[in-house]
């Protein structure tokens, strides 16, 4: 992933391109959910085999715990527990790793920003606190070829109306400020777009998303 090393942000209010269609039916939310998301990953969690755009999977957060649900036909699956927090969240998003393993970025009340992820190193899912911050996203770049050395899951927040991002090739230490700033800012979204870009979607109180 090139971003960190040679960003090209928007210079002025504009619309986003449009995110890549694999091609995969993205069943309907959950009503009654307030706290979910929903991203297209793996056909098996932890086993990739090199691409993860073949099936949808939607993380929600039901007081205590968050939840993860396979798409199946249209249709979401059964839910099963990825973890238990004992601060209230405030919202969520997911990415995968080059193995298909989830991550979950989150921001709790007490306004921070953790991280549920694979540790290879420890060798098992760890919650790791990341830093502060007002909104979170997460994102992976070439899902349908992660054995590729350039690919890599990425996460971004914003602290302080200031947007940071950091990388998992990284470990998630490394905090990179690409000195985007604006009253109010928001980070929206984020993955590769249908020009083969990877874009981050950010929004202010007084503009459109850029």
């Amino acid at each position: 992933m090139a971003i960190p090393n040679s960003p090209n942000w928007a210079q002025e209010n504009v619309n986003p391109f449009d995110y890549i269609n694999y091609g995969i039916v993205e069943p309907q939310p959950i009503q009654g959910i307030d706290i979910q998301s929903c991203k297209i990953g793996p056909l098996v969690l932890g086993d990739s085999q090199g691409n993860i755009a073949e099936r949808f999977w939607l993380a929600t957060y039901e007081s205590p715990f968050v939840f993860l649900r396979g798409s199946n036909g249209g249709y979401w699956g059964a839910k099963e527990i990825l973890f238990q927090e004992t601060e209230l969240i405030k919202q969520i998003d997911l990415t995968y790793d080059q193995l298909g393993r989830v991550i979950i970025i989150y921001l709790t009340s007490n306004n921070d920003v953790k991280l549920y992820w694979f540790d290879p190193i420890m060798e098992m899912q760890v919650i790791t606190t990341i830093s502060t911050g007002s909104s979170v996203a997460a994102g992976f770049d070439l899902k349908q070829n992660t054995s590729d050395q350039n690919s890599d899951a990425m996460i971004a927040y914003v602290r302080n109306d200031f947007l940071y991002w950091r990388l998992q090739r990284d470990r998630w230490s490394i905090e990179y400020n690409p000195n985007i700033t604006h009253k109010d800012l928001k980070v929206l979204s984020m993955g590769m777009t249908d020009q083969n870009r990877f874009q981050i979607v950010y929004d202010f109180s007084d503009g459109a998303p850029s």
